[in-house]
């Protein structure tokens, strides 16, 4: 009993850190900066101790293995707590929404605010419409593939969305051409969600991603990803002090 509390106090100590640099990130910024606190969180389900980032090798608290921990990732992000599945003609509706919104969300800003970073590191409101490019050029490449209309494209088939966004550097791109860019991917998708001949067509689980995923769960991560994200750029669109 004696060597489980201990474990238990380690592991308090290690909770009471991320939250308190959590409650610090947002009291100083208007969301908690990955700078601050990893986004993706593990919790050792032997112990209770937080990871962030990774669970690494084993638990340094009870010696717990990586598949003993439970993950805790952004609500777009598909995992059994957080999926937020959504119907289908609910993605589709989403998805018709989307290119309006960002060009709504970013008309009339101004360039300097646009480029603004809001910690080190951090993206700003041009990189953040750059990333949801990617996320749906990533997209329509897969559902491209499970549809069979075309081998996969090489410039993001496997890549991890975050890295391509590094990769293109969006920086050094018009906001008004990303939007175009936007809006040319988004009414793809919809094209290529014509596709499904059926509504349980939507269950099928696609011939990517080792078919660890169905097509609505593959939708539900890209509309739930457009949504966070639209609420990133209006937050952004704010001075740093409000």
């Amino acid at each position: 009993m004696a060597e489980r509390l201990t474990r238990l106090l380690h592991a308090t100590h290690e909770t009471a850190r991320v939250l308190d640099a959590s409650a610090t990130s947002l009291v100083r910024n208007r969301d908690i900066l990955e700078s601050d606190v990893a986004q993706y969180l593990f919790v050792c389900t032997g112990c209770g101790r937080i990871a962030e980032a990774s669970p690494g090798e084993a638990c340094p608290v009870c010696g717990a293995l990586p598949p003993e921990f439970a993950g805790y990732f952004p609500f777009f992000v598909k995992s059994d707590e957080n999926l937020g599945r959504r119907r289908p003609a609910e993605i589709v509706a989403m998805l018709e929404r989307d290119p309006d919104r960002l060009a709504g969300a970013v008309a009339g800003v101004d360039e300097a605010v646009l480029l603004r970073e809001p910690g080190p590191g951090e993206w700003c409101i041009v990189e953040v419409a750059g990333h949801m490019v990617d996320v749906a050029t990533i997209f329509n490449d897969r559902l491209r593939v499970h549809l069979n209309l075309g081998p996969a494209d090489p410039e993001v088939a496997d890549k991890i969305p975050w890295l391509l966004t590094r990769e293109r550097r969006w920086r050094d791109h018009s906001m008004d051409e990303i939007v175009s860019r936007f809006r040319h991917e988004v009414g793809s998708s919809l094209e290529l969600i014509g596709n499904l001949d059926t509504e349980g067509a939507w269950g099928e689980r696609v011939r990517v991603l080792n078919g660890r995923a169905t097509i609505i769960e593959l939708g539900t991560w890209f509309a739930n990803h457009n949504q966070a994200h639209l609420q990133q750029v209006l937050a952004l669109r704010s001075a740093p002090d409000e």
